[in-house]
């Protein structure tokens, strides 16, 4: 439904799916997390400090790059993976004619009559 303005009592006659949005960025944050911490590990592994006495894997400032990827690939594997699922609308066609700002509209396509 395309109306000008919100209206709260449509999500109680239309019904509520669970948006599939949220998995995206879930594989995009484990996914980061993983990169991040074998990037760390593996750089640490193939050129060990010179100087003995400290570990060559410490956890907590790698914790730090992982973190930061975690964010990045997070970001970068729900933005775009968004446009599927949410199903946003084209921008190469306008849905009503002179656009949406004084009706309501309900707009059904052939493939998406129930």
């Amino acid at each position: 439904m395309i109306t000008p303005f919100g209206v709260p009592e449509v999500e109680e006659i239309l019904p509520a799916k669970r948006s599939k949005v949220r998995y995206f960025a879930l594989v995009g944050a484990a996914g980061g997390t993983v990169t991040g911490l074998a990037f760390t590990i593996l750089t640490a592994l193939s050129w060990p400090p010179r100087h003995r006495g400290k570990p060559i894997v410490s956890l907590p400032p790698f914790i730090i790059i992982a973190f930061a990827l975690t964010i990045l690939f997070r970001r970068a594997v729900h933005v775009r993976g968004l446009p599927p699922p949410v199903r946003l609308p084209s921008l190469r066609r306008d849905p009503v004619e002179g656009g949406v700002r004084d009706a309501f509209v309900i707009l059904i396509e052939d493939g998406e009559r129930r």
